[in-house]
């Protein structure tokens, strides 16, 4: 049974026996013996509050309903969402250094001479100094065709749109791997890009003046020029994993008790997950002032459990060979290899999919594709123009989340600036 403060009051001047007794004190010895009594009470409270997180154990509301810092979605039926810009870098494992050190610094012309070489180059607008630096540097005759080593300055010197010109025929050859495996940058990110990543200003400096446009981005060729010119390996290191950064999303869903559990499941639940996700959901109409869930809480297995991750280099290549490996799983438990097939993504998207022509929904499938309608990418629409997506076949692309312009941006690298990409949306005919 609970006592209540009026009946702790009315029994405290009474013992055992029934006898009332009879305290007197004065006012000024019952505050110091109240002081003595409590006030040790306050002292052990605040060291356990100092050691624990008080925001929690009071349960402010303040906190659980309060923005995280992130900016508002567009309104929806996904419900109200916000969303965190974040930048994910390489893991160091995937990276080496000594690898990036090693490359082949040299230009190859295939087919051509020295006269043909530096003839192109001049066509690309280099200018008379440049012309005289590179006509007198080291050349190399190849079996099929021509190395010069082009001097540092000259390459530092060159203006972006020469630069473009001229690593845009170098890239045609195997041979010039800088020039086919390039980083690219959004261009308007380039302000923001290497922050907090800890490589000087003087290095971001470097790297800024040796990119070159390529439509929506910046391209940039010379890791390795750089590299040589670091004296330490910790610079070299951090160097790799900013230049390596993906740009990505942090998504949440705010939830209060005024939240419609139903309209949220409408939208939400697809494939069997609705019985997971509404005890879920009415339980955080609950929280006191509301709170916000992490988007990896909603995803089927597949995808929370890859989403920000790279995959394990593999001798046998499986779900980081393939976007549409990623993109036909989303809510298979467990995934299907057989979507490396392409004959199979291909007869699935015939038998299982339709195109839509209305908004885009949850699980719906992204496609980027070619003018000619040739696919070159799959993703899954998950909410406000932000896809899941792998951008590219190789262990080094993680799963992330992106908005649907940028991932076409990304995909743009691949292809000269004129050629135009488009998106197509597909729903499944079954959820």
């Amino acid at each position: 049974m609970v006592k209540s403060p009026l009946n702790e009051r009315k029994n405290a001047n009474t013992d055992s026996s029934g006898l009332r007794l009879n305290i007197e004190i004065s006012r000024k010895a019952l505050l110091v013996l109240l002081v003595v009594l409590i006030v040790p009470y306050f002292v052990a409270a605040g060291f356990y509050l100092a050691r624990h997180d008080w925001h929690n154990l009071l349960g402010s509301r303040t906190v659980a309903g309060g923005s995280d810092g992130g900016t508002p979605c567009n309104a929806g039926p996904w419900g109200k969402m916000e969303f965190i810009p974040i930048k994910i870098e390489t893991p160091e494992e995937f990276l080496s250094i000594q690898a990036f050190e090693s490359t082949d610094s040299r230009w190859f012309f295939g087919g051509m001479n020295r006269e043909t070489a530096i003839a192109l180059m001049d066509r690309a607008g280099i200018t008379a100094a440049e012309h005289s630096q590179l006509a007198n540097s080291k050349w190399d005759t190849a079996g099929s065709g021509i190395y010069v080593t082009a001097p540092t300055e000259t390459i530092v010197s060159l203006r972006p749109n020469v630069r473009a010109a001229i690593y845009k025929s170098l890239g045609q050859w195997p041979e010039n791997s800088s020039q086919q495996d390039v980083f690219f940058f959004p261009s308007d990110d380039m302000k923001t890009f290497f922050d907090k990543s800890g490589v000087s200003d003087e290095t971001i400096g470097l790297v800024k003046q040796l990119c070159f446009p390529h439509g929506k981005l910046q391209f940039f060729a010379d890791l390795p020029l750089v590299m040589r010119k670091l004296q330490t390996y910790d610079d070299k290191r951090r160097l790799a994993k900013a230049v390596s950064r993906r740009s990505t999303l942090l998504l949440k869903l705010a939830i209060d008790d005024k939240s419609n559990v139903d309209e949220l499941l409408k939208y939400w639940a697809h494939a069997g997950t609705e019985k997971d996700l509404r005890p879920l959901f009415e339980s955080l109409t609950k929280v006191p002032g509301g709170t916000r869930i992490s988007l990896i809480n909603l995803l089927p297995p597949a995808p929370s459990a890859r989403l920000y991750t790279f995959a394990f280099p593999s001798m046998e290549p499986l779900e980081h060979d393939n976007c549409h490996w990623t993109s036909f799983n989303f809510f298979k438990d467990p995934p299907d290899n057989a979507f490396t097939n392409a004959a199979v993504v291909r007869k699935t998207l015939e038998t299982d999919y339709y195109p839509v022509f209305t908004d885009a929904r949850y699980g719906d499938l992204v496609f980027v594709s070619k003018a000619n309608g040739e696919i070159i990418h799959s993703s899954v629409f998950i909410a406000d123009n932000i896809v899941y997506t792998k951008n590219g076949g190789h262990y080094l692309s993680p799963w992330m989340l992106m908005r649907i312009p940028e991932m076409v941006d990304a995909f743009s690298a691949m292809y000269p600036p004129e050629e135009q990409l488009k998106v197509t949306y597909y729903r499944n005919k079954y959820y």
